[in-house]
């Protein structure tokens, strides 16, 4: 069992002591910038306000963020805090790009404008796009480079909890054994799943464009979404329809998985272990990870998707 320590400094860098962690939860998941932690805290009171949170297993730092909420209690049962954490990703989330058209940028080019005074390191493929490249009102840092990346080579980012902005590329595999396996589950969700999005651009007055997935559609799934592009230039038109299509797709059929103990491996790896429901679990790929801790122990829960070929063709009405 890891061994877990939880690290808290105050507003002038000083270490925050408390008497016990009691209860903790950590997560992360694909497309979504920010790591989440809350934990549960015995502690005397009053506590120093709580700016840095970091959270270790054995020794290694799996979070590092900012502390968005701190709530202190006092009542007949003894004093308790409450945390709740974002990883250092926040600070591109909560910061606003400054709304521009880049001639022809590389993702070095956009991380140095845009990131700039921030404490990231840039370990992203390099990547070059040969159009212009438009960031609307209202994008955040984060979202820059996000959705660049995922426009030109259909990943999201990540940040690393030593601030490295990196692209998962899903080489690891976690193996789980049999006496660590607590449940698995099979997941057909087709309320989330869309076959279809009607879409406008530049000049038009309806939606009469569309994009649909011959896969889903094939699954009888008729749902559609309406969506207005009219600020985008054509090719990042194209790359926002797909992924919404394959963000869609990726809930329509999942696994999830719930281990014994702590694991941390990166987005996208692939999770080996003894499966009932289905006879190749590795061609799967891990799309969110859950550590969290109870009276039982430490548990890991792990949400699974399988790529789809979309098939996805593309017509006006």
């Amino acid at each position: 069992m890891a061994e877990i320590t939880l690290k808290l400094t105050d507003t002038a860098g000083r270490p925050v002591q408390y008497e016990a962690l009691l209860r903790w939860e950590w997560s992360r998941e694909d497309g979504v910038p920010c790591d989440a932690l809350q934990a549960h805290l015995l502690a005397a009171l009053p506590l120093p306000e709580i700016e840095r949170v970091q959270l270790m297993a054995d020794g290694i730092t799996v979070f590092n963020g900012y502390c968005d909420l701190q709530r202190e209690r006092a009542d007949s049962n003894g004093s308790t805090v409450d945390i709740y954490a974002r990883s250092t990703a926040c600070l591109l989330t909560d910061n606003e790009a400054e709304p521009r058209v880049y001639t022809q940028p590389s993702v070095l080019a956009l991380f140095l404008t845009n990131a700039k005074g921030m404490p990231f390191h840039c370990h992203l493929p390099e990547t070059v796009c040969e159009n212009d490249y438009t960031v609307s009102p209202g994008t955040s840092c984060f979202a820059v480079l996000d959705n660049f990346m995922t426009a030109l080579c259909n990943r999201h980012i990540a940040v690393s909890p030593d601030n490295r902005i990196y692209l998962p590329e899903g080489n690891g595999c976690c193996r789980i054994y049999a006496q660590q396996l607590l449940s698995e589950s099979k997941i057909t969700e087709r309320g989330s799943a869309i076959s279809v999005i009607d879409y406008k651009t530049a000049g038009d007055s309806g939606y009469a464009h569309h994009l649909m997935s011959r896969t889903l559609s094939s699954q009888a799934i008729c749902r559609s979404k309406k969506v207005s592009l009219s600020a985008l230039p054509a090719w990042q038109q194209n790359a926002a329809l797909l992924g919404k299509l394959q963000t869609a797709a990726a809930q329509y059929r999942r696994l999830e998985v719930t281990a014994d103990g702590c694991y941390c491996p990166d987005l996208y790896d692939r999770l080996d272990y003894p499966s009932a429901l289905t006879d190749k679990p590795t061609d799967y790929r891990i799309t969110a990870i859950t550590v969290s801790s109870s009276a039982q122990g430490v548990q890991t829960h792990f949400c699974l998707s399988r790529p789809i070929e979309l098939k996805e063709i593309t017509y006006v009405a």
